[in-house]
């Protein structure tokens, strides 16, 4: 199956960053209606990027290839979509797409392992303007319908290295250095902070569907024996996730997160999500949009300007009105960004205590969390209970707690 998108080819040509004094870019996230095969849904990202808006980066959901209950869709209207993917046709068609359209592109797809064994691994992947292909986060956090050694009929094995996951992807052509956080790792208490040490300027949140969208497990006529989503309910009221992102945003990456969203046809109560947050503005101002997951909805688009700089070059030159110009282009967003002063503040001091200076650095963070896990595992394998036999309770003891010392378990 080969992918031209040539009846939306009339891209204009864009200034390389290069020449442009403040590089401001335009990014497009979505929620995009509901396709079930491969041919319908890289003709509805041609027939947008080839649109009247023209995107620098445009990024899609979570499992937006591949997936089992992709699959299940795909059956439910006589389509056809694979569990998992073949990483070079990816890089094929998507990278084909991004040249094409002159947009870098992240996508969402269950990637075979390349090794051979059995089941695959839940990847976002990153295309520049050019068409290169510029690498991938893959995710760590698989509920059980996922999980391989759960018979999760997704069949998908977690990263296990930490200092890979955090690596930034970089995208030269558009100045972004990005960190992913896939669908609820948006409640992680470590990844976006060593982000913020790798010094990314923007999050890539991308989810499989509606957040409020609690589904139920059991056994599907296509995965026997195996755990898969065979409906959802919803909890109506919670807001969780969404005050989640913007404290993430505004707290702990200080920069743009871009959100995707799936609809997966879940019914008309349970809303997707799109938009971006601002770490920079009014945390109850945020762009976040709820779009209807009901079958046929026709999804929608978002779109900001950011200017890629202000989120890394600016932070760390935020003190100066001088320095901050000079690394920016201009100080327009400094008022924003000095909003933010002691986030920064502290930021320096945590890099100082981390790795003596205050230079954030990703590799020493990565370090530094393998010295204490090492000292903690060190202490674990060691864990000796002492049973100590008092015969004699300390002087003054009353003897409501006498009984207390007849027999003592310390842990050392």
């Amino acid at each position: 199956m080969s992918f031209r998108c040539v009846q939306f080819n009339f891209r204009a040509e864009v200034t390389p960053m290069g020449d442009i004094k403040c590089p401001e870019i335009t990014v497009g996230c979505c929620v995009p209606p509901q396709r079930y095969d491969t041919k319908s849904k890289v003709n509805w990202l041609c027939q947008t990027l080839g649109g009247e808006t023209k995107y620098d980066a445009f990024f899609l959901p979570q499992e937006w290839l591949g997936g089992h209950y992709a699959t299940i869709l795909a059956d439910r209207h006589q389509k056809e979509m694979p569990l998992h993917w073949e990483r070079s046709r990816v890089e094929d068609i998507f990278g084909k797409v991004a040249q094409e359209h002159k947009t870098a592109i992240g996508v969402g797809a269950c990637i075979k392992r390349e090794d051979g064994t059995q089941g695959g691994t839940e990847d976002y992947l990153y295309f520049d303007k050019d068409g290169r292909y510029c690498g991938a986060h893959r995710k760590f956090a698989h509920p059980a319908y996922d999980d391989i050694r759960s018979k999760g009929a997704g069949r998908l094995w977690a990263e296990d290295d930490f200092e890979r996951r955090i690596r930034p992807i970089d995208i030269p052509t558009v100045g972004l250095r990005i960190g992913t956080v896939f669908c609820w790792e948006v409640y992680s208490r470590v990844i976006v902070p060593a982000y913020a040490f790798n010094d990314v300027n923007l999050l890539v949140h991308p989810i499989k569907f509606a957040p409020r969208g609690w589904l139920k497990k059991g056994e599907h006529p296509l995965y026997p024996d195996e755990v898969s989503i065979v409906g959802f309910d919803q909890d109506v009221k919670s807001q969780d996730w969404i005050q989640r992102l913007i404290t993430v945003a505004h707290w702990e990456a200080l920069c743009p997160i871009a959100i995707s969203c799936n609809t997966w046809d879940i019914g008309a109560k349970f809303f997707a999500i799109t938009g971006h947050v601002d770490p920079f503005g009014k945390p109850d101002a945020q762009p976040i949009v709820e779009v209807s997951s009901e079958a046929g909805a026709a999804g929608r688009v978002h779109t900001f300007r950011m200017n890629p700089k202000v989120y890394a070059e600016g932070i760390n030159n935020a003190f100066s009105a001088g320095a901050f110009k000079e690394a920016v282009g201009d100080i327009k967003e400094l008022g924003g960004v000095q909003k933010a002063t002691m986030s920064i503040k502290m930021r320096r001091l945590e890099a100082h205590l981390i790795g003596g200076t205050t230079r954030m650095d990703g590799e020493v963070l990565v370090a530094k969390l393998q010295e204490s896990v090492a000292r903690r595992q060190k202490k674990s394998t060691a864990q000796r209970y002492a049973k100590l036999t008092v015969t004699t309770p300390p002087q003054g003891t009353s003897s409501r707690r006498q009984q207390h010392y007849s027999e003592l378990e310390v842990r050392i």
